[in-house]
């Protein structure tokens, strides 16, 4: 799959069955979050409600989303000031991986910080996640170990893009 075809939007509720379907595929069926359900629509509903949720389409096919939070958002768990975002649950399809669909959501979110006069991104991945940590660097992002966690024992490692909008 190429991204010429690919189109970045805000999500729908309509798209929540396809969303709820790739936290799945990413995040379940990879052991990368300690429990075994599947992510429900109702998850999707909270993100929407909470964050800005973007999907990538591809043939009319949702083959990627992102959330991007704000600060004092329940899904913000890292951020330190209203001057940092953070982006969670970056999720793409098995079949469209390595075609820069991650890329192309990662940077929605980092124009969409900007027009904010966001100073920075934050996010944080499990370390398993190689592909993701080899993305996150690539894109500029550097450790956090200072806002490394690991809540109920699954280590979370943090990493920070400072946004230089000049």
């Amino acid at each position: 799959m190429g991204t010429y075809d690919l189109s970045l939007r805000p999500a729908r509720e309509v798209d929540s069955v396809p969303i709820a379907q790739l936290w799945t595929e990413a995040y379940v069926r990879a052991g990368l979050v300690p429990h075994a359900e599947p992510f429900t629509v109702r998850k999707v509903h909270d993100a929407l409600d909470q964050a800005e949720v973007f999907v990538a389409d591809q043939e009319g096919q949702v083959v990627g989303v992102v959330v991007l939070a704000a600060h004092g958002t329940a899904l913000a768990s890292i951020t330190e000031s209203s001057a940092e975002e953070q982006v969670c649950l970056l999720a793409v399809s098995a079949a469209a991986r390595r075609s820069g669909v991650g890329r192309a959501l990662m940077d929605a979110c980092a124009a969409r910080a900007g027009k904010r006069d966001c100073a920075a991104l934050v996010l944080w991945t499990r370390p398993p996640q190689h592909a993701a940590h080899h993305l996150y660097e690539a894109l500029g992002y550097h450790r956090a170990p200072s806002r490394d966690c690991a809540p109920g024992g699954h280590p979370r490692l943090a990493y920070r893009l400072a946004l230089s909008w000049t």
